[in-house]
């Protein structure tokens, strides 16, 4: 698919000035003015300096991964996600009662939403504020993205919003893909991928990629590989590849990670299980 490239503000920010009262949820890196053409008035996180360089290099949960790397890093879900809403008509942002219809807090929720199936995402809409009350719908469990802890739906738990981070949790069940930190969406990799195992349900997640730069994928060049989470047996099951384009690498390397509060997308490199993948279906004990 032909797929935007610009990478966005890691976490959405609401504007202090008086003549730009809008949040913040696109736009240039942070060096450029986002807040209009007065660069004086600019808060002195936004500004370049010493204080500024800080922010922009701090990790921010993801390994050594800078905030403008985040996006790059999270492609091959996002880009998964994206053929969903092309394949299936599905919604890439979902309101809470897209998915959580019977629960009447979630559904009262009118600043969070869901990003893919996958992330609950709750964006900072007062300036200034370093913290924040985020609902987790009730009937299944939720991890913290950068720590990995894990919390029960149907609470409100106050999280931590430093600057550069904006809230997010990830739905227990769902298979998250990782890719390689990268500076652009089609440089070269390595073609290894973490694929993230968040328990406390069972779970399915379709992989998608094709060669990114064109419209061949509407003559059906493209792939698919399907995992399936059996929370009970605590087993991986990727399904056999259906499809294939010109350039796709026949054989690929997963690895394997059940997220928990010792090991998140943030702790140092590492793996359950490392996966040679050739096409064919496997199972994977965890």
């Amino acid at each position: 698919m032909m797929y935007p490239s610009r990478s966005s503000l890691p976490r959405p920010q609401a504007s202090i000035l008086p003549s730009t009262p809008r949040m913040e949820t696109e736009g240039p890196a942070l060096g450029d003015s986002e807040f209009g053409e007065q660069p004086d008035q600019l808060p002195s996180e936004y500004r370049i300096g010493q204080r500024a360089d800080m922010k922009r290099t701090k990790n921010v949960g993801m390994r050594g991964l800078t905030p403008f790397a985040a996006p790059y890093q999270l492609l091959p879900y996002i880009y998964s996600e994206a053929w969903q809403v092309t394949s299936k008509g599905s919604t890439m942002m979902r309101p809470l009662v897209m998915d959580f219809a019977n629960d009447a807090e979630a559904v009262k929720q009118a600043y969070e939403f869901m990003f893919g199936k996958a992330f609950l995402v709750a964006p900072i809409t007062e300036a200034g504020s370093m913290q924040r009350n985020v609902y987790l719908p009730k009937a299944v469990d939720w991890y913290n993205f950068y720590t990995g802890e894990r919390f029960s739906g149907g609470q409100t738990v106050k999280v931590e919003a430093p600057i550069d981070q904006i809230p997010l949790f990830v739905k227990a069940g769902s298979i998250m893909p990782l890719g390689p930190v990268v500076q652009y969406s089609d440089q070269d990799s390595n073609e290894t991928l973490e694929i993230c195992i968040y328990e406390g349900a069972n779970g399915e997640f379709t992989l998608y990629e094709d060669e990114g730069d064109n419209y061949n994928y509407e003559d059906g060049k493209y792939s698919e590989i399907t995992f399936v989470w059996n929370d009970d047996a605590k087993t991986l099951t990727i399904n056999g590849r259906n499809g294939s384009y010109n350039g796709m690498n026949e054989n690929r390397v997963f690895n394997i990670i059940k997220i928990s509060d010792e090991f998140s997308v943030g702790t140092a490199n590492r793996s359950d299980k490392k996966v040679k993948y050739n096409g064919a279906k496997t199972s994977i004990q965890l």
